[in-house]
């Protein structure tokens, strides 16, 4: 996530469903796999629209200004 930040991209769905381990191992990578959900941060430095899952979403995006 921290990437993705740096290039002015955030993930409007963030929930554990989307995170996948590579191995059993306790030292795996974890991997993103819904990418369908990025968008760059627009030049206002806010979105309005509302996204995201019932159970996940953040209180800033019900007040639709979020970055």
């Amino acid at each position: 996530m921290k990437y993705f930040h740096q290039k002015n991209l955030i993930h409007r769905d963030l929930r554990l469903e989307i995170f996948q381990l590579i191995t059993e191992s306790e030292l795996s990578n974890l991997k993103l796999t819904d990418l369908l959900n990025m968008r760059f941060l627009p030049k206002s430095g806010y979105l309005t629209n509302l996204k995201g899952s019932p159970y996940y979403i953040a209180p800033e995006v019900l007040n639709k200004k979020y970055d």
